[in-house]
């Protein structure tokens, strides 16, 4: 992990589909949906933490995914990025490009992500 960090941090090109998209992320919290558990209890498990947004791919999967996503919004300081298969996010020089319909999940509200500069994420309530 360590290794990975570095290389991004040192502008390193990194890509993540899947899990591999979760791992940039400060947690590995939401792949607890793919196992049928609450992300709540994993929130402490920790990844390379390089977007200040958790990040969840293949919404559309299962029906169950995004209630459980809205429960989760509530519990988690950060919004998650959600992605049906076949939609994604680009993060270059600081800036998110969505690509299809991404949602973003917070606090317990759902709205389509959209273009933004990492910097307005704000993770506090």
């Amino acid at each position: 992990m360590s290794r990975l960090r570095t290389w991004a941090e040192n502008g390193g090109v990194l890509i993540g589909t899947s899990a591999g998209a979760i791992i940039l992320t400060p947690t590995i919290a939401t792949d607890a949906l793919f196992q049928g558990k609450p992300p709540e209890n994993c929130m402490n498990e920790t990844a390379l933490d390089l977007v200040p947004f958790e990040f969840f791919p293949h919404l559309n999967a299962d029906a169950a995914f995004l209630p459980a996503l809205l429960r989760y919004s509530q519990h988690t300081l950060r919004p998650i990025i959600a992605c049906n298969d076949g939609d994604g996010l680009a993060v270059t020089n600081g800036d998110i490009e969505c690509i299809g319909q991404p949602l973003w999940v917070k606090n317990g509200n759902v709205r389509l992500a959209c273009n933004m500069r990492l910097s307005s994420i704000e993770i506090y309530r």
